[in-house]
Parts: C-alpha cells; sequence; structure tokens
C-alpha cells in the first residue's frame, strides 16, 4: 500500500487544481492512504473518504521517514515557498510530486513592502467603503465581499476577468497585517485553477 504525504501552502485554495491533479496522480492506484500535517481549505476532507485520511502530529516531521512514507505530494508557492526544505529532504529517499502554484499575496505598501499591484482607492480593485464612514473594518470588507461576489463593483461584469491578469502578484495595499478587502481579491485569485 502507498503511504502518500499531502502538504499544500496555506494560502493554496485551487480546489480544482488540486482534484485535477490529484485525480491524475491516483489514476492507477487504488491502494493508498493519504498523510497530512494540515488541511487550511478543507482540500484533503473534501476529496478522500475520512477513512483514507490520517493526520499526523508534527513532531513527525522531524524525521518523517519513521513512518514508511512511500510519495509525497507538495502544492507550493512559486513566488513564496514555504517547503523548500521539506521538499528537499523527502526527495532525497522517496518519489515527489512538487507543483509550484502561482498563489496571490497582499501586502503593505507603507511599510515599504514589495508589491506588484496598488489595490487601494483610486484603482479599479480599491475598496469603495472606508473605514469610519461606512463601518469598521470588519463591516467594510464585507460589504466589498457581497459587491464582489455579485458583480457590483465599478468594473460590472469585466472586474473579475480582468483581476485574473493579477493571479500570483502581490497586491499593495495600507491595511496589512490587518484584514482587507484584498484578502477577498487575493482568494478569489488563489481560487483559480490555472490549468497547468
Amino acid at each position: 500500500m502507498m503511504k502518500v504525504l499531502i502538504m499544500y501552502h496555506p494560502d493554496f485554495a485551487s480546489k480544482g487544481k488540486f482534484v485535477r491533479k490529484l485525480t491524475r496522480i491516483f489514476s492507477e492506484s487504488s491502494e493508498y492512504e493519504i498523510l497530512y500535517f494540515e488541511d487550511h481549505q478543507d482540500l484533503i476532507h473534501n476529496h478522500f473518504a475520512s477513512d483514507l485520511i490520517l493526520k499526523l502530529d508534527h513532531d513527525t516531521l522531524a524525521d518523517p521517514f519513521k513512518i514508511d512514507l512511500t510519495h509525497a505530494i507538495i502544492f507550493d508557492s512559486a513566488l513564496k515557498p514555504v517547503f523548500t526544505t521539506v521538499y528537499e529532504t523527502l526527495s532525497s529517499q522517496i518519489p515527489v510530486r512538487y507543483i509550484k502554484d502561482k498563489i496571490t499575496f497582499v501586502s503593505n505598501k507603507d511599510r515599504g513592502e514589495h508589491f506588484d499591484v496598488y489595490c487601494g482607492r483610486g484603482t479599479l480593485w480599491g475598496n469603495p467603503y472606508a473605514i469610519g464612514v461606512d463601518g469598521d473594518r470588519d463591516e467594510v470588507i464585507r460589504k466589498f465581499k457581497y459587491d464582489f461576489d455579485r458583480n457590483f463593483l465599478k468594473g460590472g461584469e469585466d472586474f473579475k476577468e480582468k483581476l485574473k491578469a493579477h493571479r500570483g502578484k502581490i497586491l499593495g495595499c495600507h491595511c496589512k497585517p490587518y484584514p482587507c478587502h484584498g484578502d477577498v481579491l487575493a482568494r478569489f485569485l488563489n481560487e483559480l485553477d490555472d490549468g497547468e
């Protein structure tokens, strides 16, 4: 029986890519057990039957081979990878499928953090709702998400289509590390399946 460790970046949220890749990888296998440490987006629980999956204790990462792993599948960020050391360790002893995805992040431009696209007010991507005037932080983000989900923002029907061009980039705003409407934009982009 194959014992397959699956790990994915905390911001990886593309159910389509996850399912597509795993369907292909497991197409020739019927006997396997899925091992994991974290399932941030419930991708593992939503794809595999509960009797096939086993959550590992984080201490296992100190010596992952003591559990007789046979394979590993890692979904990581192409821009800000977090599993390079794990990949190098595992791939020295077992077959590892290391899949890099274009994950979108949000940074604080006021703190001098790098960003590729400004998503604040004055741009198509800006939140029309201001903290204080239109509610507290949570309220203005909720209002933005409501409008975003219903295509009510100033870009209308084309807003999301134009936004797709920024998948895998860093969006710059004024809010981070606090919650931000940029998180809504990044979440949408990170849920897309790039087909790669």
